[in-house]
Parts: C-alpha cells; structure tokens; sequence
C-alpha cells in the first residue's frame, strides 16, 4: 500500500477540500504530517480510514477559522494545546463501522493526551459548518 497515493486520491475525490494543489505539493504535505505523526490510519492491504489532526494554540485556532488559506504545512501543529481535527475520512465501505469509529476515536484520544481542548468541525453537505470544543482534563 502506498499511502501517499492513497491520500492523493481521497484528495481529489472528495469534496470537501477547498484549497486544490499539485500532486507534488500534496505529497510534500502528506509526508510532512505522517512524519510528525499528525495523520494517522487504519488500513486493510487499502486506505480504510484517516484523521489529520494538529495541536495548535488558542491563536492560531482563531486564524484556522477565519482564514481557509491557512497552511498546516507552514505552521507549527505538533506543540498546541488544543487538538483539532482537520479531516476525517472513511472508506464508503466502512462508514458506519462501529469498530472503525471506536478505533479511530481511541487512536485520536491516545495522540490528544495532555491536550486542554478537542476541537473539529462538523460539516455535511448542505449544511453550515458548526464547531464543537470538548474541554476537560482529557485523561490527565
């Protein structure tokens, strides 16, 4: 499996994304985040499912939410204290999954640790776009 290739095709495919850049940049992108450990995956000889996510502070939460051209790949997302998702996908074939959704939530609370804040965005077509924060100590 290459996953570089994988995550270039959800990209392409999927309709969220907002911002398009080449396949070059893309992968320079995906490198950088798998390296620091802020897109993690399961899958099965296939992409089945990932979630990017950053650890950012309260300020540049602030310009994530008002600016759609911030840039993960220029900005420090490996030292906040606020975990935010970015992107959520699973395969079609799995959506639904109840052992993909708890893995996925287990693995993403076990790299939040330590964070004052879990923050992502919902977002379905059709819909406004809505931000939920969970505080607490998460698991300190």
């Amino acid at each position: 499996m290459d996953i570089l290739a994988e995550l270039r095709e959800v990209y392409k495919q999927e309709w969220w994304h907002t911002v398009r850049i080449s396949d070059e940049e893309l992968d320079k992108y995906h490198s950088k985040l798998l390296k620091q450990g802020n897109i993690f995956y399961i899958d099965n000889y296939t992409l089945v499912a990932y979630i990017e996510y950053w650890k950012i502070t309260d300020e540049q939460l602030d310009e994530v939410l008002a600016d759609d051209s911030w840039s993960a790949y220029n900005n420090n997302i490996t030292d906040g204290d606020i975990s935010f998702v970015a992107n959520i996908w699973i395969h079609p074939n799995y959506r639904g999954d109840k052992m993909i959704d708890r893995a996925l939530k287990r693995m993403y609370l076990e790299r939040s640790k330590g964070c004052k804040k879990l923050v992502w965005k919902r977002n379905r077509r059709g819909k406004t776009m809505k931000l939920f924060t969970y505080g607490g100590n998460n698991g300190k």
